[in-house]
């Protein structure tokens, strides 16, 4: 090309490669100053789109993690309400079998029946007030109000059935990241109160002692607890004679076993939730770990190519300059 003074293109390429290098420093010192690789969708649209999907993904897996953990510490906490109530129960079974005693006079038999009826209301107020973040745990909401069907048979053969909750009743936890069915936990607890537990009571056989082995028939439970409860609906469990307090010592056992099944129950869905726990956490790891590769910058690479980068820059600064002295060589052919 010859000399010319309108258009200098060695300064024009120059200029040009000046902007590219300077554009391609700036994008790494945003890259070193922020730790991302992709700051702006022109940088990785694909990788982009894979990271926002598992920013998602952590999120969702983290509070899923949080929530089990939640869920956990509600059935830790009903499992306790529970506890009390079991030992409840096996004071009430010392008491019946006490009553049971034919050394006993009648006013013992009284002063016995007076701590059942205080031990049935201490089982109706839990009942009543155990709750967790204002749920009802133990008031039947959660589950059923169905009473719990007692067995019994003149040769010693008990057993209970335990009443169904009712499906649309309970808490659903929310234990993983989608809303699928696989990803919720449904906790059911029926209701401990005293008309539920011990209405089976009324009509209890155990085996009897008697020459013809017929069995007895216990009167049971009996309303009229009232006086000393404040649920309405309490009943409490009649060990005022000696035979009703021989079949109420059988059946109040049939009720703490029943008590120990609800526990258990509760118990494996505690260990469940910790297990469900240990699986969020590794999955939302090893998410991370990948959303990291992707999106995080490798600061000594990227420190190493900015260095390149501010070489180029300073080489083309360079460059312009002396591009921009040449059309002065014109002069001298002018003189």
């Amino acid at each position: 090309m010859g000399m010319v003074v309108r258009t200098n293109m060695a300064a024009i390429n120059a200029n040009n490669s000046l902007a590219n290098a300077s554009k391609a420093q700036q994008n790494g010192m945003q890259k070193l100053a922020s730790g991302l690789k992709i700051n702006k969708a022109s940088d990785d649209a694909s990788g982009l789109a894979i990271t926002e999907k598992m920013k998602n993904q952590i999120k969702a897996l983290d509070t899923a993690k949080d929530n089990c953990e939640d869920g956990a510490n509600l059935i830790q906490t009903a499992e306790g309400y529970m506890k009390e109530t079991h030992d409840i129960l096996t004071r009430m079974t010392e008491l019946a079998e006490k009553s049971a005693n034919g050394v006993l006079k009648q006013e013992d038999r009284d002063a016995l029946q007076d701590e059942m009826n205080q031990l049935c209301a201490e089982i109706d107020r839990v009942a009543t007030t155990a709750n967790f973040n204002g749920h009802k745990l133990l008031d039947g909401s959660q589950g059923s109000t169905a009473a719990l069907t007692l067995s019994s048979t003149a040769t010693g053969g008990n057993s209970y059935t335990a009443p169904t909750a009712n499906a649309a009743s309970g808490i659903r936890l929310q234990i993983g990241e989608t809303s699928t069915q696989a990803d919720k936990l449904h906790v059911q607890i029926n209701s401990f109160h005293t008309d539920t537990l011990f209405s089976g009571v009324s009509g209890f056989i155990n085996k009897s002692n008697d020459s013809d082995n017929t069995g007895i028939v216990a009167t049971g439970a009996t309303t009229g607890n009232t006086g000393v409860s404040t649920y309405t609906s309490a009943i409490t469990v009649d060990i005022s004679s000696q035979d009703s307090a021989s079949a109420a010592a059988d059946a109040i056992r049939l009720v703490s076993n029943y008590v120990s099944d609800e526990r258990g129950k509760l118990g494996a869905q505690q260990n469940r939730l910790e297990h469900t726990v240990n699986t969020l956490t590794t999955a939302s790891e090893n998410t991370t770990a990948a959303k990291s590769r992707i999106l995080d910058t490798d600061m000594a690479k990227e420190m190493m190519e900015y260095t390149s980068k501010n070489v180029i820059a300073q080489a083309a600064q360079s460059m312009l300059a002396q591009a921009n002295s040449q059309p002065q060589n014109v002069l001298s052919l002018l003189q």
